[in-house]
């Protein structure tokens, strides 16, 4: 979670902590579904941070975020994100760097 991390700290939020929904890994690769929130578990006000823009009021799932993860030698690093995606993200993930279905098998 380290590696996702700064790209939600950014945000005006501050800290961040996950709640990992899921988490899948094959080869060097993982694939997780991933809550963020506060510190404690305190829900993040979205409409404060830099993703207000992307969200959908009427389709919103508080942060949802799908993650793709690619271990390399100085640790893992975050290959690609989605939050709160409308679709089925990881079938362009699957494709693109030609990993296995059963990694994705997400809810």
């Amino acid at each position: 979670m380290d590696a996702l991390r700064p790209r939600f700290e950014r945000e005006p939020f501050g800290p961040v902590e996950f709640a990992v929904r899921e988490l899948r890994r094959s080869g060097v690769f993982a694939c997780g579904v991933v809550q963020p929130q506060c510190p404690g578990g305190a829900p993040i006000r979205w409409r404060d941070t830099n993703f207000r823009d992307q969200l959908n009021p009427h389709d919103w799932f508080g942060g949802r975020t799908y993650v793709l993860w690619r271990r390399q030698p100085e640790g893992s690093k975050v290959a690609v994100l989605a939050v709160n995606p409308t679709d089925v993200v990881w079938i362009e993930w699957e494709r693109q760097h030609r990993l296995p279905r059963r990694l994705f098998n997400m809810e």
